[in-house]
């Protein structure tokens, strides 16, 4: 009945983010990671998000959803591009 949760989501607390704090927003999260899938008919890339602390593997248990969030969520290059624009 579905996949098993990686111990690392469980780990960091990875849930359901709010509006004005979510993975979108971290420095560790890629949006367009490539994944290549391989099956009977050859290979497909597709692209998927991930997380750099989470694994950038393939596979369904490492994708992450934009609007989630976990303990180690890290704004700061974003906030220091805000800033710059600013001044």
């Amino acid at each position: 009945m579905g996949v098993k949760r990686l111990k690392i989501k469980n780990e960091l607390n990875y849930k359901r983010g709010r509006t004005w704090k979510n993975c979108g927003q971290c420095d560790y999260f890629v949006p367009n990671y490539d994944i290549v899938d391989h099956d009977s008919y050859g290979a497909q890339v597709t692209t998927e998000p991930r997380c750099k602390i989470i694994g950038l593997k393939p596979g369904r248990q490492y994708r992450i959803h934009p609007a989630n969030i976990c303990a180690r969520y890290d704004n700061t290059e974003g906030l220091k591009k805000l800033k710059a624009m600013m001044d």
